[in-house]
C-alpha cells in the first residue's frame, strides 16, 4: 500500500489538524442548543466527510501483480486416443470426446472464458503417442495408437525454446488418465515439478453405464498338452439386477469343443472352468462365445479370443557315440525306453570298417562310409551327446570343430567317458578337470551324489539313501585331480576325488564320468537297480535342457491386439550359431479368414540378425506365417510362426478412467485436479512462479464506493441540522 499524494508530509498534517479543528468547533457551538445523542451524530458525520476529503487528498492504493500474457504460453493437451472414444457420459448418449469438444466450440465461454479474457496465450495439442497441433475451429477426433502420456509431457517439456516464442508457464492435460504406452506420467512429472512448471488435469469419463453380464478367459496365452486335459479358466460377471442365463461355445479350427450353459445370479461374480483335450500339436485359436439365451436369436454374441500353445510331450534327442560296444550302452537303451522324456540314438564303430547305426532315418544322409559324420547339421539335431574318448579321437578336425560349436555355440549338453589321455587337443577344454589319476580298485567303493547342480534329493531321493551306489572292483576309473575354476564334482569317491565331475561351458554343458560301470548296480539289487535309472535320466535330462533354435520369432504363440503388433520380426543364426545378416527371408501370410500374401522380411541395421516388415493386422484370429531363410551357402531353412489377434485393441481393452493418476501428477507438479463431470473452471490454475509479472496501482479513490462515502454523510448532515432548526 501506499500514497499517491503531491503534498508533502508537513502540508498534510495541517490540513488534517484543521478538519479536526473544525470538527471540535462544530461541537462546541452547537453543544449547548441540541441534546447530547444529537451533538455526537453531528460530530460523527462531520468527521467521516472530512475522513473522505482527506483520502482525495492522500490518493492511496494497492498494489498488484498478475502475469504478463505476452511473456508466457499455457499448454493446452488434449486427449485424443481411442479410449476417449467411448460413450460413457450422460447414461451413454456422449462420447469424452464429445463434451470435450463442447469445451472447444467456443472458447469465449466457460471453461475457457476466463483464460481468454486474461489474454493468455493457450497452445492447444492433441495427442495419442504423440503430440499433434490441434487447428482453431477443427473438431477433435480419435488418433490411432495408444496412449503415452508419460511421453508426450516429455516431448513438450523437452521442445526447445527461443527464438521468440515464450516460455512453458504452466500446462492443462485435459484426458482420462488411462496410459497404455511409453513412460509413466508420473515419472514425467518430476521434469515439470524441478522446472517448478504446474500440470493441472481435467479428468473427463467415468460415468459408466450399466453393462452387461460378460464371460471372458481369465488367461489369453494358455500352455498344454497333446492328449492331456487343457483347463481354459474364464472370469464371468453380472452386473445387472436380473439373473442371466449364458451359452457358451468353444471353438477352434476344427469346429465345436463345448457348449456349456451357466446362469449368474444379480450382481455375481465368480470364476469358471471350461476343460478340452487337444488331439494335435501345434498353435489352436480358441473362440469363446457368450450369447443372453434371453435375448432375440439375431443378436451377435460376445466373442473373446485366446491362444493355446499345444505341445509334444517333453522328449530329449540325444546321441551316443562310441569307438566300440560297452555294456553300459545296452543298459542306457532300457533307460532311455522307460523315460518318455529320452530319446536315445546310438552310432557305434563295432569294427574297422563296421558301425552299427540307430537314428533317426532323417539322419541317415550324413552317414556316409563307415566313419563317424562330419556334417555340422548331424551334431546340432542333438540335445545332448554321450562321446567316449576313442570316438572323440576318430573324428576329422572338421567334426571335433562342430563339437565344439555344438556346445559352446549351440548350447548342447556333451558326456565325455573313457581314457582321458584319448581326447584330441582341441577338445580338452571341455573337460571339467585339467588332470585324471588313473585307479584300479580291488574291493567295491561306495559314492556320494552330490545334492546340485545335476541331482535333486526331492526328486531322486533313492540316490541319497542307503545303500549308496558303488564303484566296483576290478575296473579301471579315472578321478579328476584339478578341477577348473567354474567346475563343480557331482559324484564322488569317498576320499573327496570327483568320479563325475561338470561344467558350464560357452552356451552349453559338459561332463566327464571317469567309469562305464553303472550298469552293475542294476544287477547288484531292486535298490540299485533305481539309482541307476535315476542317476541316468537326472544327467541326461541336466545336459539336454537348454540349447539354441537357429530361427527365433518373436511374435510365435503370442497373443496380441489389433493394434499392438506392428512388425514381424525373426531372428536369426547362422550355421555357427552366430547372428547371421546376409540371410534371404520370404514368407506366407495367412489370414484367419483365408486370404495369403507374400511378405519379405530385412535385416535390422541395429541388431544383427534380426529380420523385420512392417505389418498391420486387418482381421481379429489365427495368422499363420511360413518361413523360407536361404543362407549365403544354399543351406535353407523353413520356419511356421503362429499368433493370435484378438478384436479389442490396446485402447478398448480397458476404457475405465483413472482419476488417482491426474490427481497424483497435479499434486506431483504443484497443478490442480478439475473433474470434468460437469462445465469446469479454469480460472483457479496455477503458473510458473517464473514467468514475467506486471505490476499495477488500484486508487482508492478511483473505487465507486467512495463517491457515496463523500457525499452521503454531508447530505445526512445538512438533513439533521434542518429538522432541528439550525442553518
Amino acid at each position: 500500500m501506499g500514497l499517491d499524494t503531491p503534498l508533502s508530509g508537513p502540508l498534510l498534517v495541517l490540513i488534517a489538524l484543521a478538519l479536526a479543528a473544525g470538527v471540535v468547533l462544530q461541537v462546541r457551538r452547537v453543544r449547548g442548543l441540541l441534546r447530547p445523542g444529537l451533538v455526537v451524530g453531528l460530530a460523527l458525520l462531520r468527521t467521516t466527510a472530512f475522513l473522505a476529503v482527506l483520502l482525495l487528498i492522500l490518493n492511496p492504493f494497492t498494489r498488484q501483480t498478475e502475469p504478463d500474457p505476452e511473456g508466457f504460453r499455457l499448454a493446452v493437451l488434449v486427449d485424443a486416443s481411442g479410449s476417449m472414444d467411448a460413450r460413457d457420459l450422460e447414461g451413454g448418449a456422449v462420447t469424452r470426446i464429445d463434451r470435450v469438444n463442447r469445451w472447444l466450440a467456443d472458447l469465449q465461454g466457460p471453461p475457457f472464458g476466463p483464460l481468454v479474457e486474461r489474454g493468455y496465450r493457450m497452445e492447444f495439442h492433441r495427442f495419442s503417442e504423440h503430440l499433434h497441433p490441434l487447428p482453431s475451429g477443427e473438431p477433435l477426433r480419435p488418433l490411432p495408437g495408444g496412449t503415452a502420456i508419460g511421453d508426450v509431457l516429455r516431448e513438450l517439456i523437452d521442445r526447445p525454446e527461443g527464438g521468440g516464442v515464450p516460455a512453458l508457464g504452466g500446462v492443462l492435460l485435459i484426458s482420462d488418465g488411462r496410459e497404455n504406452r511409453g513412460q509413466p506420467m508420473l515419472e514425467a512429472g518430476r521434469s515439470y515439478r524441478r522446472r517448478g512448471i504446474p500440470v493441472s488435469t481435467v479428468l473427463v469419463g467415468g460415468d459408466h453405464p450399466a453393462r452387461a453380464a460378460v464371460v471372458s478367459f481369465a488367461r489369453h496365452r494358455l500352455e498344454g498338452r497333446r492328449d492331456e486335459p487343457l483347463e481354459l479358466p474364464l472370469r464371468a460377471e453380472n452386473p445387472g439386477d436380473r439373473p442371466v442365463t449364458l451359452e457358451l461355445r468353444l471353438l477352434d479350427e476344427s469346429g465345436l469343443l463345448v457348449d456349456e450353459r451357466v446362469t449368474l445370479a444379480a450382481g455375481e461374480r465368480r470364476s469358471l472352468d471350461l476343460s478340452t483335450t487337444p488331439r494335435r500339436e501345434g498353435i489352436r485359436a480358441l473362440r469363446l462365445e457368450v450369447r443372453d439365451v434371453a435375448a432375440p436369436a439375431e443378436t451377435p454374441p460376445a466373442v473373446d479370443l485366446a491362444l493355446a500353445d499345444v505341445r509334444p510331450p517333453d522328449q530329449f534327442r540325444v546321441l551316443y557315440l562310441a569307438g566300440a560296444l560297452h555294456p553300459e550302452h545296452r543298459f542306457l537303451l532300457q533307460v532311455a525306453g522307460d523315460a518318455e522324456e529320452i530319446a536315445l540314438e546310438s552310432l557305434v564303430r563295432t569294427g574297422p570298417e563296421n558301425r552299427f547305426s540307430a537314428v533317426d532315418p532323417a539322419m541317415d544322409d550324413y552317414l556316409e562310409g563307415h566313419g563317424f559324420p562330419e556334417a555340422r547339421p548331424f551334431y546340432d539335431g542333438y540335445d545332448a551327446i554321450l562321446a567316449d574318448t576313442r570316438a572323440l579321437a576318430e573324428l576329422s578336425e572338421e567334426a571335433r570343430g562342430h563339437v565344439l560349436g555344438f556346445v559352446d555355440r549351440r548350447g548342447g549338453g556333451l558326456l565325455v567317458f573313457g581314457p582321458p589321455e584319448l581326447l584330441p587337443e582341441e577338445l580338452a577344454p571341455l573337460l571339467p578337470a585339467r588332470s585324471f589319476d588313473t585307479v584300479r580298485l580291488v574291493r567295491p567303493q561306495p559314492l556320494e551324489v552330490a545334492p546340485a547342480p545335476v541331482f535333486s534329493p526331492a526328486l531322486g531321493s533313492r540316490l541319497f539313501s542307503p545303500p549308496a551306489p558303488f564303484l566296483p572292483e576290478d575296473y579301471g576309473a579315472w578321478l579328476a585331480e584339478d578341477l577348473k575354476r567354474a567346475a563343480r564334482p557331482a559324484l564322488m569317491m569317498p576320499d573327496g576325488r570327483p568320479l563325475l565331475s561338470v561344467l558350464a561351458y560357452g552356451a552349453g554343458r559338459t561332463a566327464y564320468l571317469g567309469s562305464l560301470h553303472t550298469w552293475t548296480w542294476r544287477l547288484d539289487s531292486d535298490a540299485g537297480l533305481e539309482q541307476h535309472r535315476l542317476f541316468w535320466t537326472h544327467l541326461l535330462s541336466w545336459l539336454a535342457i537348454g540349447g539354441k533354435d537357429r530361427i527365433e520369432s518373436p511374435a510365435h504363440g503370442a497373443r496380441v491386439t489389433l493394434d499392438e503388433l506392428e512388425r514381424l520380426e525373426l531372428d536369426v543364426l547362422g550355421a555357427d550359431f552366430r547372428p547371421s545378416s546376409e540371410a534371404r527371408i520370404s514368407g506366407l501370410l495367412t489370414t484367419p479368414s483365408g486370404d495369403v500374401r507374400e511378405v519379405a522380411l530385412l535385416p535390422s541395421f541395429r541388431r544383427p540378425g534380426r529380420y523385420s516388415t512392417g505389418f498391420a493386422a486387418e482381421e481379429a484370429g489365427l495368422h499363420r506365417v511360413a518361413y523360407e531363410i536361404t543362407f549365403p551357402d544354399g543351406e535353407t531353412l523353413r520356419q511356421e510362426t503362429q499368433f493370435v489377434v484378438g478384436h479389442e485393441t490396446l485402447e478398448t481393452r480397458d476404457l475405465s478412467a483413472d482419476p488417482a493418476a491426474l490427481r497424483d501428477l497435479a499434486r506431483l507438479t504443484g497443478g490442480i485436479f478439475i473433474d470434468g463431470a460437469r462445465t469446469p473452471d479454469f480460472s483457479a490454475i496455477p503458473l510458473s512462479e517464473e514467468i514475467p509479472m506486471i505490476e499495477s496501482r488500484r486508487h482508492w479513490v478511483d473505487q465507486r464506493l467512495l463517491l457515496p462515502l463523500f457525499f452521503l454523510p454531508l447530505l445526512l448532515e445538512w438533513w439533521l441540522r434542518r429538522s432541528v432548526g439550525l442553518k
